[in-house]
């Protein structure tokens, strides 16, 4: 069996036409001030663990996923993997299918009535290349940011005209000119 692997954050910027790449740069410069700020953070002396709040129970405290005139598309073209549907066996009339979910940030292995937590690094073992578990279906969702990114007091806020004509961004996506 070949061994195919897959993200646990899927990036679709790339595959989106020049237009809705420029729609999707806002959102993608929220997350990219919410990864600045996470590293400030982790810089801090008190590196004690908080509670995060959860983006489908908190919805007040994070931004809107969707486009404004389209419910339901995705702002950002970011996605968190948030379930799988796993195979275990030679045929796929023969064998054991296992859910895999996300729940409140951890990973649960669902193997008919016996639940169980796992790691993420669990969830990636899951590309197949042998007799373990092969990722059948996978199940992603939009990424959520946080609305008050814009007060991270380690990025300076930029301008909207100069966010166009920067050539680069969070991991090498190219803007249109």
């Amino acid at each position: 069996l070949k061994d195919v692997k897959f993200p646990l954050e899927l990036d679709l910027f790339t595959f989106c036409s020049e237009a809705l790449q420029k729609q999707l740069f806002p959102m993608r410069e929220k997350f990219r001030l919410e990864e600045d700020r996470a590293v400030h953070e982790l810089t801090k002396k008190d590196t004690g663990t908080k509670k995060q709040p959860d983006p489908w129970k908190d919805l007040d405290l994070f931004e809107p996923y969707s486009l404004e005139n389209d419910p339901g598309s995705n702002n950002s073209g970011y996605y968190d993997l948030q379930g799988v549907i796993s195979h275990q066996g030679r045929t796929s009339s023969s064998g054991h299918y296992v859910a895999w979910i996300k729940v409140n940030g951890t990973w649960m292995k669902f193997d008919d009535d016996v639940v169980t937590a796992v790691t993420p690094e669990d969830i990636m073992k899951l590309s197949g290349g042998g007799d373990w578990h092969c990722a059948y279906v996978l199940l992603y969702g939009p990424k959520r940011v946080r609305k008050d990114t814009e007060a991270s007091p380690t990025s300076a806020p930029m301008e909207a005209d100069s966010a166009v004509t920067k050539s680069t961004t969070l991991e090498g996506d190219r803007l249109p000119k």
